[in-house]
């Protein structure tokens, strides 16, 4: 979830000023970067039991620490400790307490493993003297959403009242899930169509090779990924792929369109938010709201509550990996980067799987989801299909590679050592195997599946 800051407060008096804020985010010949985003669910102890906000062990605390002995500047919202910046990176709380890095942009994946490390080093130091816990998975295997406390932020109130009329586990994507993001720079518009062009077809092959959530409540869910399950159960205004990011000749107009229909949740003034939850920013765009004219911050604020597979801002986002280890946040962020700034790789994977249309868009995203790398689409085994992009990446990678170690180990991890010849592996089905030795048993399985 996005953390707060000020936002730009020119008033939009065109809609063309909305596709040129997204317009400015092209980068030309410059440089083009990577930056990662993870969440991970923490517990007070090895039975799984949730962290609260407050209290001489909880997350507040964790907050307080960090800035006290790491330099961590602290971001109040409501007169609470919710937020920490430090060198262009960010640690927020998602609804659950679950403790967000979102990191600086790097020119390599190599400034991200740095950034990564030197994050999970600060809050593994503070976790053995806090007594905490953080779990590597995608969703919480143990506990239900109604023991899981919620953190003290203003606008999670707007949405825990909305979401719900609109999705039966709204409560449970907001309190209970984990995910890996990414961030990429695009050089012009036709760039960044393409991109989205490219994330909407294979995204579902990415959900499958990053599956990491195969139990809810303490028992197996037949799903590869719960927590896109849980996604799916949530919004469907602003979750999903659209159609139009898959279709040719498209646009900006065409995201600005689907973004101007995509319900509000509010806006912010004077430091407080305004609840507009099921308006759509095409009437406040047209007719204000209570007095309140929309500002290019409102806009900006509105593109980071719409929740689609990719999103996009002035640059592309990428948000379809169930939570993992520091292996599996690094593969993440080297693969699309494969994808996105090798034309090659790019390529291959916008010809490695065809889909047509909203409907095949949702059955992939269900096959996906469901089956994980076990499943098939169009006759074509999605196992296959992933290894033949993971080797296509590792040598995208390669090439990338100029003044720095190619990328490319990055991506060993996905590898299926016992199958061997390229196959790949989702760190789900290594859960899955240890949950059923174990029985469940959060003793057993935390210790072995924290960071």
């Amino acid at each position: 979830m996005s953390r707060d800051r000020e936002l730009e407060a020119e008033v939009l008096e065109d809609p063309s000023q909305l596709r040129a804020w997204i317009a400015q985010g092209a980068k030309g010949d410059a440089v083009l970067g990577v930056g990662t985003e993870h969440e991970k669910i923490g517990f007070a102890d090895l039975d799984a039991s949730p962290i609260p906000y407050g209290g001489e062990r909880g997350i507040e605390r964790l907050l307080t620490l960090l800035s006290e002995r790491y330099g961590w500047t602290r971001l109040y919202d409501g007169g609470h400790l919710l937020a920490l910046e430090r060198d262009g990176g960010a640690i927020t709380l998602e609804p659950g307490g679950q403790l967000e890095l979102s990191g600086a942009v790097f020119p390599t994946v190599h400034g991200v493993a740095a950034e990564l490390d030197r994050h999970l080093d600060e809050v593994r130091a503070l976790g053995e003297e806090l007594g905490h816990v953080w779990f590597v998975g995608g969703l919480n295997p143990w506990r239900d959403a109604d023991e899981v406390p919620w953190m003290p932020k203003p606008r999670y109130d707007i949405m825990r009242a909305y979401l719900p009329q609109r999705g039966p586990l709204a409560v449970w994507m907001m309190k209970m899930t984990a995910s890996i993001q990414a961030n990429y720079d695009f050089r012009d518009e036709a760039d960044a169509m393409e991109m989205l062009r490219v994330s909407g077809r294979i995204t579902p092959l990415i959900t499958a090779l990053f599956a990491n959530s195969p139990v809810r409540l303490g028992r197996e869910t037949g799903m590869a990924s719960s927590r896109m399950a849980v996604w799916h159960e949530t919004d469907p205004d602003r979750c999903g792929t659209p159609a139009f990011a898959v279709e040719e000749g498209t646009s900006f107009d065409d995201y600005v369109q689907y973004m101007l229909d995509v319900p509000m949740f509010f806006i912010k003034r004077d430091g407080r938010y305004v609840d507009m939850a099921g308006s759509s920013f095409r009437t406040f765009l047209s007719s204000g709201y209570e007095g309140h004219r929309p500002t290019i911050g409102d806009w900006e604020l509105h593109l980071s509550t719409a929740f689609p597979d990719t999103r996009l801002k002035r640059y592309v986002e990428v948000r379809s990996a169930d939570g993992g280890d520091r292996a599996h946040i690094l593969a993440f962020s080297a693969l699309w980067k494969a994808v996105f700034y090798d034309r090659a790789v790019r390529e291959l994977a916008l010809g490695l799987v065809e889909v047509r249309g909203q409907a095949e868009l949702d059955a992939f995203a269900e096959v996906a989801r469901r089956d994980g790398l076990d499943g098939s689409w169009k006759g074509r085994g999605l196992r296959g299909l992933a290894g033949e992009l993971v080797a296509a990446a590792r040598a995208g990678l390669d090439r990338l590679a100029v003044d720095e170690p190619s990328e490319a180990p990055y991506l060993d991890c996905l590898l299926d050592g016992a199958r061997g010849d390229g196959a790949v592996r989702a760190p789900g089905e290594r859960f899955l195997e240890a949950w059923r030795a174990a029985g469940g048993d959060p003793r057993t399985l935390i210790p072995a599946f924290r960071y």
